[in-house]
């Protein structure tokens, strides 16, 4: 049976560096732009559930962070495709969370009817 190469058998470690450097600079600016972005919504009077979404979404940023480090340092595959599945599930459960609409209040508006 054929096997595909590993990518250090094919290149040299040049694009690997790059993949590191970018990967790590746009996962940063995700991690935390959502975690200032938490944080100042629970200092605030900001939405609680857009602020548990933002969090979500940084946890989930870290986990994939941390999958791509098992696979470029431990080579190991089956925990990268673990921590890869888990992190992406957290990131859409986030995403899910903070852009859900917000639940009408029902009490105002039986008093908006009555009036």
């Amino acid at each position: 049976s054929a096997t595909l190469p590993q990518g250090s058998d094919v290149f040299g470690p040049f694009p690997r560096i790059l993949a590191a450097v970018f990967s790590a600079g746009g996962a940063t600016v995700v991690f935390v732009g959502a975690t200032w972005s938490a944080v100042r919504l629970l200092r605030g009077r900001g939405n609680r559930r857009v602020a548990a979404g933002n969090a979500f979404i940084a946890l989930g940023t870290a986990i994939l962070s941390m999958s791509g480090l098992l696979n470029s340092t431990l080579g190991e595959m089956e925990a990268f495709a673990i921590t890869l599945t888990a992190g992406i599930t957290v990131l859409f459960t986030g995403f899910i969370v903070a852009s859900s609409p917000l639940r009408p209040n029902r009490g105002l508006r039986a008093v908006d009817r009555a009036a």
